[in-house]
C-alpha cells in the first residue's frame, strides 16, 4: 500500500484538537459581550422555544437539612441542584446511600469525590463543579457528561437527555461579540435544514437552542445535539487499519454520495466533505457530519482560510468565491476523498503553505487514478476524473455518483445480524427520498422565487421588465466569457450561471423600500434623500434574509441573490456602497451585475441625461476598468460588446415601446422612456457621472 499522507497538515482552524486542561466555556482572550436578545433555535419539529432562564442556586432542598450533613457538603450540593446537573431526588438518593458516613464530607472536595465514586457525577462534572464553572453543563434537556473534542470555534461534548437517557454528541459554540447576527441566523437556518433531513447517511440533529448568559457580562451559548457516532471517522480508519479494499471504499463513497444527494435535494450544501467528516456508526454505516455549521461562525473569526474548509478538498470555484459553493463543490470534495482512499495519495501535490496550495488547486490538473494504479477499473478512473473536473458543470450529481459507485461497491463491515436490516432500511429510505425529490421540482421553485422578486422590483417607478431582462442577458454573456478563467470556473456550471443571471434581474429589489417621492424626483436629490436611496441595497438584502429565515431550503440560491442585491454598487477600488468592498472581496455575481446595469443605464438615459450611443458607452466602461469595474469583467465585456448592442437594440423597456438601442441621433427619433429612480454615482475614469436608479 502507498503511504497515506497526513491530511491534517493544511487544514481549517476549526478542526477538533486533543482535549487539554479543563476550560470554562468562554473564548480565550475575548471580553464577554453584553447580552443581546437572540432568536432561539427550533426543535426538529420546527417550534421555536423561548430560552429558559438559567436555574438559580437553591439554598436548601430535600435531604439538605439532614443533621449529619456538614455545611461545606450542604452548600456544594445546593449549587449542584441549582445548576440542574442533578435533581433534588437524585441528591436525596445520594444522601440516603452515604448514610452514616455523611459526617466525612466535611469539604467540598470530599463531597464531590463521593458523588463521583457513587456514580452520581462524572469526573468531568466534578471538576467543573469544583472549579465553579457550572454554566453550560445543562443545555436544554441535556446534561453534559464529558468533553469530547475542541477547536478554535466549537467544543463537542458527550451529553445525555435527562428524561430519555439518550446519549448524544452536543456541539457548543460561544456566541461572543465577533459573531454577527447574520451569521447566527444562518446557523439557525442550517440547523433547521439538517433537522428536516431523515436519511441513513446524514447525521441526525435531535435538538438545538441558545442558552443566554446569566448576566450581561457572560456570553451565551449556541448548541446542537447530534447523533453519537462511535465507529470513528474514515480517515482514522485508514491510518489505523491501512488502505481499505476497493469494494469497501466504493461502498463508503456510495453511502456518502447518497447522503449528499438528500442534503442537496433539501437545499443544504456541506462545504467541508473530507474523510474525517465521514463517520462510521457501530454497524459500519457512513454518516456525513459537520455540515459547515461551525464554519459559518469561523468566517467571522479566522477569515477566508477557515471558511474554505480543508484546502486539499476545496473545489476551484469555492476558492474563487466561497459564496458560490454549490452541490458540485461537495461532489469534487468527495472525489478527492475517494482518490485518497483508493491510492493513498491526493490528486494534487502536497504544498508547504496554504498559499501554494491555493495556486496549485487553481492551476494544476489533478492526477488520474490510473497514473498511480493502472489496475483500478477504467470506469472507476473515469468516474473519479469526472468528479474532479475543474468545470463544475462536467461533474456528476451526487445522485449520479452514488449510482455509478454502486457498481464497484461491496458490503461494509457490520455487526453480526444487523447487516440485512440496515441495508433494507437504507434502500427504503433512499427510495422515499428520491420520490419526494421528484415531487418537488427544485429548479422551478428557485426560478419562480427569483422571477417573483424581480417582478416586485419592476413595479417601482423607473424600473421596467425590459431593463431587468437585458441585465439578465448581459450577465449571462459575461459569465459565459469568464467561465474559462480559473477564478471564474463556477460559471461553467450551467445551473449556477442561470441562477446568477436570474438573480441579476432582481438587483434593484431594495427599491421597493424607497419612498415614491425620491424615486420620482427630478434634478439632484438632497443629501438626506440621496442617503436613503443609497440604502436600497441594504433594504433588498434584508428582504432576502427574511426569506432565508422563513424558507430555509432556498438558502443556497438566496445567498447568490443576496450577494447581487447588496453588492451591485460596490466599486473595484473600494469607493462604492454600501460596504465599500474592495477588489476580490466583491462577490463575482455582483461584479457582473454592476457592469451590466451601468451599460444599460448609459444606453437608456434619464430625465437629466440623454441616452448614450453604444460606442460612447463602451468607452466609458473601458475607462472605468480597475476603478469601478473588475478588469477581467471589462475584458469579457469588450469581447462581447456586439452582443450587448444587439440585446439593447431588440428588447424594449415595455411591450410596444422602442428599445433603447434603437434610439439614435437622427432627426425625429423619439427619446427613450425616462427612468426616474433617483440618483446614483458611477465612477468613470476619475470623474463621477450621475446615473438614475439601479
Amino acid at each position: 500500500m502507498n503511504d497515506l499522507p497526513p491530511l491534517r497538515t493544511v487544514r481549517g482552524t476549526g478542526d477538533p484538537k486533543p482535549a487539554g486542561p479543563l476550560p470554562a466555556l468562554t473564548v480565550p482572550g475575548k471580553a464577554p459581550p453584553a447580552a443581546a436578545p437572540t432568536p432561539a433555535a427550533p426543535s426538529p419539529s420546527g417550534a421555536v422555544p423561548a430560552p429558559a432562564a438559567p436555574p438559580k442556586p437553591a439554598a436548601t432542598g430535600p435531604g439538605l437539612d439532614h443533621p449529619r450533613l456538614p455545611k461545606a457538603a450542604r452548600e456544594f450540593l445546593a449549587e449542584v441542584i441549582g445548576s440542574g446537573i442533578l435533581g433534588p431526588e437524585v441528591v436525596q438518593a445520594f444522601i440516603t446511600k452515604v448514610g452514616d458516613r455523611l459526617t466525612e464530607l466535611f469539604t467540598r472536595e470530599r463531597a464531590a469525590e463521593a458523588l463521583t465514586n457513587h456514580g452520581f457525577l462524572t469526573r468531568f462534572q466534578r471538576d467543573r463543579a469544583l472549579s465553579g464553572h457550572l454554566f453550560g453543563l445543562v443545555l436544554g434537556g441535556y446534561r453534559v457528561l464529558d468533553r469530547s473534542s475542541s477547536g478554535s470555534v466549537c467544543i463537542v461534548f458527550l451529553a445525555e437527555h435527562s428524561v430519555l437517557k439518550r446519549r448524544v454528541a452536543i456541539k457548543v459554540i460561544p456566541a461572543d461579540d465577533s459573531v454577527s447576527l447574520e451569521i447566527r441566523e444562518r446557523f439557525l437556518i442550517e440547523i433547521r435544514l439538517l433537522a428536516s433531513l431523515s436519511h441513513p447517511n446524514v447525521v441526525t440533529a435531535y435538538d438545538a437552542g441558545y442558552l443566554p448568559g446569566r448576566d450581561p457580562t457572560e456570553q451565551g451559548l449556541y448548541y446542537v445535539a447530534l447523533d453519537l457516532l462511535t465507529g470513528g471517522d474514515i480517515e482514522q480508519y485508514a491510518y489505523e487499519k491501512g488502505q481499505p479494499p476497493l469494494a469497501q471504499t466504493c461502498e463508503w463513497g456510495r453511502q456518502a454520495a447518497a447522503g449528499l444527494r438528500a442534503a442537496h435535494d433539501a437545499g443544504l450544501i456541506h462545504r467541508d466533505v473530507k474523510p474525517s467528516n465521514l463517520v462510521l456508526t457501530d454497524t459500519g454505516r457512513v454518516k456525513l457530519v459537520d455540515f459547515g455549521l461551525a464554519r459559518e461562525f469561523a468566517s467571522t473569526r479566522t477569515g477566508t482560510r477557515t471558511v474554505l474548509g480543508s484546502l486539499e478538498f476545496v473545489a476551484p470555484e469555492q476558492l474563487a468565491d466561497p459564496t458560490t459553493a454549490g452541490p458540485p463543490a461537495d461532489v469534487y470534495a468527495l472525489g478527492v476523498s475517494l482518490f485518497w482512499l483508493l491510492t493513498g495519495q491526493l490528486p494534487l501535490p502536497q504544498c508547504r503553505t496554504p498559499q501554494e496550495m491555493v495556486q496549485t488547486i487553481k492551476k494544476t490538473p489533478p492526477k488520474r487514478l490510473h497514473d498511480l494504479d493502472p489496475k483500478l477499473p477504467a470506469e472507476l478512473d473515469d468516474l473519479i476524473g469526472r468528479m474532479l473536473a475543474r468545470n463544475p458543470g462536467e461533474r456528476p450529481t451526487a445522485g449520479e455518483a452514488a449510482e455509478l459507485l454502486a457498481a464497484f461497491a461491496g458490503p461494509g463491515e457490520v455487526s453480526p445480524g444487523v447487516g440485512e436490516a440496515a441495508r433494507l432500511r437504507d434502500v427504503v429510505e433512499q427510495l422515499e427520498m428520491a420520490m419526494r425529490a421528484k415531487e418537488a421540482d427544485t429548479d422551478a421553485v428557485r426560478f419562480a422565487v427569483l422571477t417573483a422578486l424581480a417582478s416586485a422590483a419592476a413595479r417601482r417607478p423607473g424600473e421596467t421588465p425590459g431593463h431587468q431582462l437585458r441585465v439578465r442577458l448581459y450577465v449571462k454573456l459575461l459569465g459565459d466569457r469568464l467561465a474559462r478563467l480559473a477564478d471564474w470556473v463556477m460559471f461553467s456550471d450551467p445551473g449556477f450561471a442561470e441562477t446568477v443571471s436570474r438573480a441579476a434581474a432582481a438587483h434593484d429589489l431594495g427599491m421597493v423600500a424607497v419612498p415614491d417621492e425620491i424615486l420620482t424626483a427630478t434634478g439632484r436629490l438632497s443629501l438626506s434623500d440621496n442617503h436613503v436611496l443609497e440604502q436600497h441595497p441594504v433594504f433588498g438584502a434584508e428582504i432576502v434574509e427574511d426569506l432565508a429565515r422563513d424558507h430555509g431550503p432556498a438558502l443556497p440560491f438566496l445567498r447568490v441573490l443576496r450577494a447581487v442585491v447588496r453588492h451591485h454598487h460596490e466599486y473595484w477600488d473600494g469607493t462604492g456602497y454600501p460596504d465599500k468592498l474592495v477588489r476580490e472581496n466583491i462577490p463575482h455575481a455582483a461584479r457582473l451585475t454592476a457592469l451590466a446595469d451601468v451599460y444599460d443605464e448609459l444606453r437608456r438615459g434619464s430625465p437629466d441625461r440623454a441616452p448614450m450611443a453604444h460606442a460612447d458607452a463602451v468607452i466609458q466602461i473601458r475607462q472605468a476598468s480597475g476603478t469601478a469595474f473588475d478588469p477581467a469583467v471589462v475584458d469579457a465585456f469588450a469581447a462581447c460588446e456586439a452582443e450587448f448592442e444587439q440585446i439593447c437594440a431588440t428588447i424594449p423597456d415595455r411591450e410596444g415601446e422602442l428599445p433603447p438601442g434603437a434610439v439614435h441621433e437622427e432627426e425625429g427619433m423619439p427619446p427613450p422612456p425616462a427612468k426616474k429612480s433617483g440618483i446614483g454615482s458611477k465612477l468613470f475614469g476619475g470623474s463621477r457621472l450621475n446615473l438614475r436608479g439601479g
